[in-house]
């Protein structure tokens, strides 16, 4: 079981009422700063990833891996830099920065890093990813110097000196690794998907020592997550896709959130009333306000996720209307 294509490519988001949208095609990039309650519709071209490390600046790369940036809360961009993959296909849809310095942009086979705003780039590529001919999946920073990334499969790598050099480390299981956040240089979360005999189900993991070890906390059958979240060390959603029996068809899709309370010993399921085939992601700016990203619709809550309201549509991006 994979998740089900999204209605957008990418997002990024800032304190509670910052809000960035790449649509599905990569020509519309849709802003809010008011929460959701008004969306501005802004023509780009074929951007795939975005990421803002305040409410000003902004970073995004397109499919032919120009790098884009803006200075003005999203409203206009700026082509700052062109990245030489040695294959076009080999370069990922993420790109991040952690403040107006240090950015980083991973391939199948290695990370991009930049000390200057993104102006020049240099390729660290990692040896073991290339020689297994496996390929990275994503990656997470929570400072210019520490970060994680994760293989294809059930691969992690770390850096302490912002990408220069990374390290392999051991995961507690051969599945596959489909989400992972840290909150510090030693606290962090993975989400796993194990393969069963009928099907698939989300374990999720967690470290107390920057990933040299990690403790099994949770088991939810018929599910692939694609999101960890925590605000603390305490409170954390993780997001995703449960398959369960239709009554129409043999099998239906359903997005699922699970939130805990106590570092994720114990997770609630939360049914919300929200009729999604999935949700791709989540973000809590505050323990109480956050963002989700559905099948095709963007909800907000100020409740800690208790109650969501839909802020918008994919019909009104259909309709060319996203306010």
């Amino acid at each position: 079981m994979t998740l089900s294509l999204s209605a957008f490519r990418d997002a990024a988001f800032y304190g509670a009422s910052m809000g960035w949208l790449i649509a599905s095609e990569g020509r519309e990039l849709l802003r809010t700063e008011d929460g959701g309650e008004n969306w501005l519709c802004i023509k780009v071209d074929r951007l795939k990833s975005i990421s803002f490390c305040d409410a000003v600046n902004g970073w995004a790369i397109d499919e032919e891996a120009n790098i884009w940036s803006s200075t003005d809360s999203g409203l206009s961009w700026s082509k700052i830099a062109r990245l030489e993959p040695e294959e076009p296909l080999f370069l990922q849809d993420q790109i991040t920065f952690r403040d107006s310095s240090h950015g980083w942009v991973q391939d199948l086979f290695s990370v991009w890093r930049t000390e200057n705003g993104g102006t020049d780039w240099e390729r660290i590529p990692i040896p073991s990813i290339s020689k297994e001919f496996k390929g990275l999946s994503q990656s997470h920073f929570i400072s210019p110097d520490t970060g994680w990334a994760s293989g294809v499969g059930n691969k992690l790598y770390k850096t302490q000196d912002g990408g220069k050099s990374w390290v392999s480390q051991l995961l507690p299981t051969d599945s596959t690794l489909t989400a992972l956040q840290f909150i510090d240089k030693e606290t962090g979360w993975i989400a796993v998907s194990e393969e069963g005999v009928d099907d698939q189900t989300a374990t999720i993991y967690r470290t107390h020592n920057g990933g040299e070890s990690w403790q099994l906390q949770f088991r939810f059958p018929r599910t692939v997550m694609s999101w960890v979240e925590f605000t603390s060390a305490n409170d954390g959603w993780v997001v995703g896709e449960m398959v369960i029996e239709g009554d129409k068809t043999p099998y239906e899709s359903h997005g699922v959130i699970l939130q805990t309370r106590d570092g994720g010993n114990n997770w609630e399921h939360i049914e919300n009333g929200i009729n999604e085939a999935f949700f791709s992601r989540v973000h809590f700016a505050t323990a109480s306000d956050g963002w989700l990203i559905a099948s095709g619709n963007v909800y907000r809550t100020v409740d800690a996720g208790r109650d969501w309201q839909v802020v918008l549509q994919r019909q009104a991006l259909r309709s060319g209307k996203a306010d």
